[in-house]
């Protein structure tokens, strides 16, 4: 699948006589809210994963290189980090943060999530909305003002997560480099 579908209320030319079915979750296609990033993710591994095995851990396409590697017993690169896990090891508990930058239409262009929690930023980094994805599935009840505690985590989190982004040796060499063609 992709990063979430387009709903029957097209906003672009290009999503007229498109649809898509979020099963209630807030946002769709280029919104971060969970209607617009979550997507199933179906495998057929039977020397791995029983039939009808399920599994609610998040995962990114970041992960594919390094479970392919290990199922092919292939060294993944040991010259700079790697951004993705082996989900091979999964066992549902989440164990790792994830980060979505993205410019969006409702100005919200950067997501951060650790564990259950879930804080959605705008285009300058300020925080705008926290959530518990544990306990309000659909995103509706903003707990900004009610938990402090969780809104220092995520940003400390946020802050070292961007910094390693904007730090990326192959981001800044794209950076400083022209396209090819231009």
């Amino acid at each position: 699948s992709d990063n979430g579908p387009v709903t029957a209320e097209a906003a672009e030319l290009w999503e007229l006589s498109m649809a898509g079915e979020t099963t209630g979750l807030r946002g769709k296609k280029r919104f971060l809210h969970e209607g617009g990033i979550r997507v199933p993710g179906i495998i057929r591994f039977p020397a791995r994963f029983a039939a009808g095995t399920l599994n609610s851990q998040p995962v990114s396409a970041l992960d594919i290189l390094p479970t392919i590697a290990e199922i092919t017993g292939a060294a993944v690169p040991a010259d700079r980090p790697m951004d993705g896990i082996s989900i091979l090891g999964l066992s549902g508990e989440s164990v790792r943060p994830m980060y979505w930058s993205l410019p969006t239409p409702d100005g919200m262009e950067y997501a951060y999530r650790e564990g259950d929690w879930k804080l959605i930023l705008d285009g300058l980094g300020e925080p705008r909305q926290l959530f518990n994805l544990a306990e309000d599935y659909y995103e509706a009840n903003n707990l900004m003002g009610t938990r402090p505690d969780k809104l220092a985590e995520l940003m400390h989190g946020f802050v070292r997560y961007q910094r390693d982004v904007d730090s990326d040796p192959i981001r800044r060499l794209r950076e400083i480099q022209p396209a090819v063609g231009h």
